[in-house]
């Protein structure tokens, strides 16, 4: 009798499973908030926030240059323009942006502007929008007026074309584009959900085995 006592391994069934879990449920719930809130201040504490503002551009569809759309414009949403594009390139533009940034008491070196600076257009207009992305919340939108002015002059000197409007200024952006906090609040919360729920059914399965089997 004692040997087919010893030789006993318990079963769970998912009825078994849901009993561990509510019979532990303070655990569960304090481990998935334990990981879901670490998880947001971890990310917070080690990855900076990066915002985005943007300035729309209307071009007339006569002053659009063939050569200068890629294929991708017949076959997608949005794509850039790579003779914009090549504009915002420009070490001299970017060093004229960066001179009325310095006026404004911005530094920035054309090295920075180039990774934070593009133009889009959508396919199904004649649209175009600068976007900056930047990590300080309050100058991206100077950054992008500034960068539109600029481009504006530019583009009749390199591409020829004098009919560009800047519509509504860029505004200063109220929420950060990523990290998503949310998102990531969720994972983490889900994970902790995971592991102590994990946790409970180990607990009574090895530990407990007589919960098991009532």
């Amino acid at each position: 009798m004692q040997q087919a006592e010893s030789e006993f391994v318990p079963s769970i069934s998912l009825f078994q499973i849901i009993k561990a879990m509510q019979r532990y449920w303070l655990t569960i719930i304090i481990g998935t908030l334990v990981l879901g809130v670490g998880a947001n201040l971890l990310v917070r504490h080690f990855e900076k926030p990066l915002y985005q503002a943007d300035v729309r551009i209307v071009v007339q569809a006569d002053d659009i240059p063939a050569t200068g759309i890629t294929k991708e414009l017949i076959d997608t949403d949005t794509t850039v323009i790579k003779t914009f594009q090549d504009i915002l390139d420009d070490r001299g533009v970017r060093a004229e942006i960066s001179a009325a940034l310095a006026q404004q008491n911005l530094t920035y070196t054309k090295e920075q502007l180039a990774g934070m600076l593009k133009i889009h257009q959508n396919t199904d207009s004649q649209v175009c929008m600068m976007i900056v992305t930047g990590q300080r919340r309050k100058e991206v939108a100077t950054i992008a007026n500034v960068a539109t002015s600029v481009f504006v002059k530019n583009a009749e000197t390199f591409l020829g074309i004098k009919h560009l409007l800047k519509m509504a200024p860029a505004e200063t952006p109220k929420q950060s584009v990523s990290p998503n906090y949310l998102m990531i609040t969720g994972i983490g919360a889900a994970i902790g959900f995971g592991l102590a729920s994990l946790a409970a059914v180990i607990k009574v399965w090895f530990f407990e085995p007589q919960r098991v089997t009532d």
